[in-house]
């Protein structure tokens, strides 16, 4: 399997370390579907490093992958150097292989403004704020920022009781918070958001935060403040 570029962790862990590949092209028959690897300038048998790894035409930063997003994927697209000067793949501490016996935890904050001015009877896009992540206490790294895309988040909205769309938008270590208001009467409004894990972060570490919970009010005015 590592001559393809992937190998497993830990038997039943469902996590594959990546690698650079030993071939410049093989497809896979996975079930009703083809994966196809391509890693051009990969050699049998001397050194190779990879610069990046795309998944899908998506750039891939950690040197893992799960074995189901292995089985859904359709390419592996690796670059590869004859050297390892200058390069930064699989580097930053949320691009390396997780820990199976001690998983990612993570502090979240969301940071939202108690009061908000919106505009009276218009439907907008308006940022509420945004929500950061660190290591937790105890765990290795404690304290570190982790970026978006190692811990992404899907957050909900309530106004007046009321369910309206917020998406969070990734902004490097950050997400920014923001939600596509509807048209709102005069005066004070209610909200509530909650920000939950978008799914499974890894088999590793399947349950990375507990749901984070804040109130605040929204004032709509026809001109508010900037």
């Amino acid at each position: 399997m590592a001559t393809l570029g992937f190998q497993p962790v830990t038997p039943g862990s469902g996590l594959l370390a990546l690698n650079s590949p030993r071939v410049e092209a093989a497809t896979l028959r996975l079930g009703d579907k083809s994966l196809t690897i391509t890693a051009a300038g990969a050699h049998e048998s001397l050194p190779r490093y990879t610069r990046s790894l795309s998944v899908d035409g998506a750039k891939h930063e950690a040197t893992w992958i799960d074995v189901n997003d292995l089985r859904r994927a359709t390419s592996l697209n690796y670059e590869l150097s004859s050297t390892a000067d200058g390069l930064s793949w699989g580097t930053a501490r949320d691009a390396w292989l997780p820990s199976t016996s001690a998983p990612l935890k993570a502090d979240v904050t969301a940071s939202v403004k108690a009061s908000q001015d919106v505009h009276l009877k218009k439907a907008t896009e308006h940022t509420l704020g945004t929500v950061s992540a660190v290591r937790s206490a105890g765990t290795s790294g404690a304290g570190e920022a982790i970026a978006s895309w190692r811990l992404p988040v899907q957050a909900t909205l309530t106004v007046d009781g009321q369910p309206v769309p917020v998406r969070a938008v990734a902004k490097g270590d950050s997400r920014e918070l923001v939600a596509s208001l509807p048209a709102l009467k005069g005066g004070k409004h209610q909200a509530v958001l909650t920000v939950r894990q978008a799914g499974g972060v890894d088999r590793g570490a399947p349950e990375v935060f507990a749901p984070v919970t804040t109130s605040f009010q929204l004032f709509a005015s026809a001109r508010p403040a900037k």
